[in-house]
């Protein structure tokens, strides 16, 4: 067999099963039906004195959107900002109009490991969806921020 010959994987023919699918996947499997891949270009951080203002560049489908936030120069309050940040560049890269609100942002302890998630409110439909987020934390907080702000709207996961 082809696995035999090429990778010298001997399999029991008992347990192994194959799927042939005629024609496309269902459709919860199509990648045509999927959320648009939002990409961050950069983050940009300026400090003044007591304050700060987060830049944050998203880029989709070859068009580019920028959100901005200022706030307090506490170091406890730069996920907040980039979050916030993150949620006006998204509005602008929704193709409809949207009213979005970040509720919450907490940075929770899953299995040694840091995450920060967030509940985002959006209010554009007559029906007014809470939408959770998640990502986990790298480097920085702010950046994990900014990665569950995107999964919040791109994931459209009801709270």
């Amino acid at each position: 067999t082809v696995a035999m010959a090429k990778f010298g994987i001997e399999l029991d023919y008992r347990v192994v099963s194959v799927v042939k699918f005629d024609e496309s996947p269902p459709a919860m499997l199509n990648p045509v039906n999927a959320s648009p891949v939002v990409c961050v270009a950069s983050v940009t951080w300026v400090a003044e004195g007591a304050r700060t203002s987060c830049t944050v560049r998203l880029e989709s489908d070859g068009r580019e959107s920028t959100g901005e936030a200022a706030g307090s120069a506490a170091t406890v309050g730069r996920a907040r900002l980039a979050a916030r940040a993150a949620l006006q560049a998204m509005g602008d890269l929704l193709e409809q109009e949207r009213a979005v609100e970040l509720v919450d942002l907490q940075v929770a302890a899953l299995a040694g490991r840091r995450a920060v998630v967030v509940l985002v409110v959006d209010t554009s439909d007559p029906a007014e969806q809470v939408l959770l987020g998640c990502a986990l934390v790298g480097h920085e907080e702010s950046d994990a921020a900014i990665e569950a702000v995107i999964d919040s709207l791109c994931g459209r996961r009801p709270a």
